[in-house]
């Protein structure tokens, strides 16, 4: 690793135990090889995705056969590692988003502005590069319906359309739920992890999502959310 990256990885890192944005978590598994990373983000208020808490993978990549890392100037490589229903994300954890193909990344953004990225990600999907095409469909459903609902036009919407976006609701709050699973005993990562920034609470009930109202605030305010998981300061 060069000393440049270096140097603005750590940046990075110290920066985000200062401050950590809210309704996220940051990890750093091993301190001697800082290329690789998990996080934790959680939708933003009112999102449909706010009862979630989703893991993520941060990997910043490397040319082949050397050393250096490319970042800050190529963006990282993440990967959701807890099931999400979302128009742009793969089965298996892959994202498809310009921003991490590097379209509109710039160095300035570090690991601070890519959590908050990732949070509005999650509720401003781009249907038109959908990698789950019925979500993308759902979604579209379901942004309609929403719109006429706050419009008080809910009559226009079809059987069919209300259907659909019920459907996708469903979904999506049944991997919120999911999301509470720990991860702990099947990602390596966390179990050797050295610093993992913030705390989850484990007060509070179950919501009628099934998900809860989970807590995951940067800031140190708190929010209930049922016990399943914890990740504590160490």
């Amino acid at each position: 690793m060069t000393s440049v990256s270096a140097r603005r990885v750590v940046e990075d890192v110290q920066e985000l135990a200062r401050e950590i944005p809210d309704g996220t978590r940051f990890g750093v598994p091993d301190e001697n090889s800082l290329s690789e990373f998990t996080a934790v983000i959680r939708g933003f208020e009112g999102s449909v995705y706010e009862t979630g808490q989703f893991h993520l993978s941060i990997t910043l990549p490397r040319p082949e056969n050397r050393r250096d890392l490319e970042y800050p100037d190529v963006p990282p490589k993440v990967a959701f590692t807890t099931p999400v229903y979302h128009p742009n994300v793969y089965k298996d954890g892959k994202i498809c988003w310009e921003l991490l193909e590097g379209k509109g990344w710039n160095s300035s953004i570090g690991f601070k502005g890519l959590l908050f990225h990732l949070q509005t990600f999650l509720e401003n999907p781009n249907a038109e590069s959908p990698a789950n095409q019925e979500a993308a469909r759902l979604w579209q459903t379901y942004e309609k319906v929403k719109r006429l609902r706050m419009e008080d036009r809910l009559g226009e919407a079809t059987h069919e359309e209300r259907r659909e976006a019920r459907q996708f609701k469903r979904k999506v709050l049944e991997c919120c739920s999911d999301s509470w699973i720990s991860n702990l005993s099947r990602d390596p990562r966390f179990n050797r992890a050295e610093r993992i920034f913030g705390e989850m609470t484990d007060d509070g009930n179950t919501g009628e999502s099934g998900c809860g109202d989970g807590a995951l605030t940067g800031s140190g305010a708190s929010l209930p959310g049922p016990p399943p998981l914890k990740i504590h300061k160490l």
